[in-house]
């Protein structure tokens, strides 16, 4: 049990009934496991590097995907088609549209381990435990995001494509993780009541 002090903070040794427990050492301790969820004895798992890596990954995925479309928005409807500005938000996208391929992968990978659950290590260590996640729904859909996010970092090189086509294959790009997953049929479960 906590016990607070006015000022609203946590102190760092406390009595509670009668015993001093330390709070700052021992408990930050379980946070070097892994995402706070303990090992079931005979069940494998894939490994503190995918509890802590896989969100790392989605955040980073997200970030680059927001900033990729703002920027490529940016370019397409904010700044003058001859401006340096739009050719600088082209130079951006080009940068976070990379980004976020490399995210992709690397989510592709984790996401992978953590529904085996195997170790990333043993993972890229069996090419056919990676061709595996073409059968997975959550990993083909980042493998088109893949290519997606390669379709518009190229079309942002190339002069005679108009603005709007990398912004409109970017935006394309953030559709299909939110098409698959338990989240996808949620509006099935609901239905309305009878009137």
């Amino acid at each position: 049990m906590w016990r607070v002090r006015d000022e609203g903070f946590r102190t760092g040794v406390h009595r509670v009934r009668g015993r001093r427990r330390r709070s700052g050492a021992r408990r930050g301790a379980g946070l070097r496991r892994g995402a706070g969820q303990p090992e079931i004895a005979g069940l494998p798992t894939a490994g503190p590097l995918t509890d802590w890596g896989l969100p790392l990954a989605r955040f980073a995925h997200d970030l680059c995907a927001v900033a990729c479309v703002g920027t490529l928005l940016a370019a397409a409807v904010l700044a003058p088609a001859t401006s340096p500005e739009s050719a600088r938000c082209l130079r951006a996208a080009r940068g976070w549209a990379l980004g976020w391929a490399f995210a992709t992968l690397l989510s592709y990978v984790l996401t992978l381990s953590s529904f085996i659950p195997m170790p990333v290590a043993g993972l890229l260590a069996a090419p056919d435990m990676l061709a595996f996640g073409t059968e997975l729904p959550q990993t083909r859909a980042l493998l088109l995001v893949l290519a997606v996010t390669f379709v518009s970092a190229a079309a942002t090189v190339l002069p005679k494509v108009p603005r709007w086509v990398p912004l409109a294959v970017a935006a394309f790009g953030l559709l299909p993780p939110a098409y698959v997953g338990h989240a996808a049929s949620a509006g099935t479960t609901i239905s309305p009541s009878p009137r």
